[in-house]
C-alpha cells in the first residue's frame, strides 16, 4: 500500500513549488473544483508559496453548498406532514433554506433524522409500514451509487413507503458552465480525482476541445496538488490543449463497468437548478421511469410546497457568487464578522467542505508557510 506520508514529503514538495514558479513565465488562473482540494491549499500555504506563478480560483466545492434553497423548502415541507419521516445526512441540518433550515424544523416537530448511510432507510421503511419514509439524497456521480443501490434494494423488497427526494449534480455540466461565463472562465481546472474514480475521465476530453482548456485530474494530498499544476502550467506555457491524470493511483480513464451498469440501469442525464448557477442544461441526473415509484418529487408533488412562513431571510450573502468563483470569502461583509461556521448565515460557512469555512479554517491569522524555499 503506498502511504500518504510520501505525498507529502516535505523535500519532493519544495523541489516541485520551485519547479512551478521556474516554469510559469505568467500568473495563470488555475480552477479546482473540489473543496477537498481546496482545503488542501489553504491550509498547506501553496496559494501563497505560488503567488506569483498561480491564481488559484475556488470552485463551488461541494454538493451541500450547491443544492437550492427550493429544495431545503420542499423537504422541509414534507416534514410538517405527521405521516412522513425525512432521513437525510447531518451536513444537510443547518443549510438554509429560503425561510429556515432543516434543524428548525425539526425542533418545530418535523420528524427528521440524520442516517449515516441511506441504506438505513431500508431498515426505517420496514419498522415503519404507516409511515412515509423519504430520503433526501443530494450529490455528485460520487455519492449516486449509494442511491442507486438504495432504489434496487427497495425494488427489490417491493418497499411501497420508501422515496427518495433528490438533487443529483454533474460535475461535467458545472465544467461546461464555467467557461460560457466571461467573468470566470478560467485559464485550466484541477478536476476532482474522487469524481473521476468513479466516472473515469473519457467526457473532459470533449469539454477541454470544446473550449480550449487544459485539464488535469488531481488527488488531495499536496504533493498531488503541487503534480497536477506543474503538469497544468506545462500545457498552458507550451500552449497544449490536453486531458492529463495525474493521480493516477486512484483514477482510470474509464468508467468503473459495475457502476457504469447501475448508472445507466437507474438514471439518465437532465437539467438541474445549482444554487448559485442557477439551471443548468444536462447540470445533473433524474431517475429513469422504472423508478418513478420511489421519486418523492413525482410522487408527492402535492405535497412539496405546503410549508409556508412570512419570516423571509433579508441577510444578503455572497455565498452564491462566491461558490462561482467570483469573489473571495473575505469580500463579504459578514465574512468572520457574524458570519463564522457557529452562526452561519450561508451554506459555504455551513459545511467543512464549503470554501467560506475553508477561508475561515485556514486563513483568518493568516496563512503560514509550512514550506520554506
Amino acid at each position: 500500500m503506498i502511504m500518504n506520508e510520501e505525498y507529502r514529503d516535505k523535500h519532493k514538495i519544495i523541489s516541485l513549488i520551485k519547479a512551478i514558479n521556474k516554469k510559469a513565465t505568467r500568473r495563470w488562473k488555475i480552477m479546482e473544483v473540489c473543496g477537498g482540494q481546496t482545503n488542501t491549499i489553504l491550509k498547506s500555504g501553496i496559494e501563497e508559496l505560488l503567488l506569483d506563478s498561480v491564481e488559484f480560483i475556488h470552485g463551488p466545492g461541494c454538493p451541500v453548498c450547491i443544492t437550492p434553497e427550493q429544495k431545503i423548502d420542499e423537504v422541509i415541507s414534507l416534514s410538517t406532514i405527521p405521516e412522513n419521516i425525512i432521513l437525510t445526512f447531518g451536513d444537510m441540518m443547518r443549510v438554509p433554506g429560503s425561510f429556515k433550515t432543516l434543524n428548525e424544523a425539526k425542533s418545530e416537530g418535523g420528524d427528521i433524522r440524520v442516517v449515516y448511510s441511506p441504506i438505513d432507510s431500508i431498515k426505517i421503511a420496514k419498522e415503519n409500514p404507516d409511515k412515509k419514509v423519504i430520503f433526501f439524497g443530494i450529490g455528485f456521480e460520487t455519492t449516486m451509487p449509494l442511491y442507486a443501490t438504495l432504489l434496487l434494494c427497495a425494488e427489490k423488497l417491493s418497499l411501497r413507503n420508501l422515496f427518495i427526494l433528490h438533487s443529483l449534480y454533474s460535475v461535467t455540466g458545472i465544467l461546461n458552465s464555467l467557461f460560457i461565463d466571461e467573468m470566470i472562465n478560467p485559464d485550466a481546472v484541477l478536476a476532482a480525482g474522487h469524481v473521476c474514480a468513479v466516472t473515469g475521465y473519457d467526457d473532459y476530453f470533449q469539454i477541454s476541445s470544446s473550449y480550449n482548456k487544459p485539464f488535469v485530474i488531481a488527488g488531495f494530498e499536496v504533493f498531488d496538488i503541487l503534480c497536477a499544476v506543474y503538469s497544468t502550467i506545462e500545457m498552458l506555457e507550451s500552449g497544449e490543449c490536453d486531458v492529463k491524470n495525474e493521480y493516477t493511483r486512484t483514477v482510470g480513464k474509464k468508467q468503473n463497468s459495475v457502476v457504469k451498469s447501475v448508472f445507466e440501469t437507474v438514471y439518465e442525464p437532465a437539467n438541474q437548478k445549482l444554487r448559485g448557477f442557477g439551471e443548468l442544461s444536462n447540470g445533473g441526473y433524474r431517475l429513469k421511469e422504472r423508478f418513478e415509484a420511489y421519486d418523492a418529487g413525482s410522487c408527492l408533488r402535492s405535497e412539496l410546497n405546503k410549508f409556508r412562513d412570512t419570516k423571509k431571510n433579508d441577510n444578503y450573502c455572497m455565498d452564491s457568487i462566491i461558490m462561482c468563483g467570483k469573489a473571495i470569502p473575505t469580500q463579504c461583509q459578514y465574512f468572520a464578522n457574524s458570519c463564522t461556521p457557529m452562526t452561519p448565515k450561508g451554506v459555504s460557512m455551513v459545511t467543512s467542505e464549503g470554501i467560506c469555512a475553508a477561508y475561515y479554517k485556514n486563513c483568518l491569522n493568516n496563512t503560514i508557510k509550512k514550506y520554506e524555499i
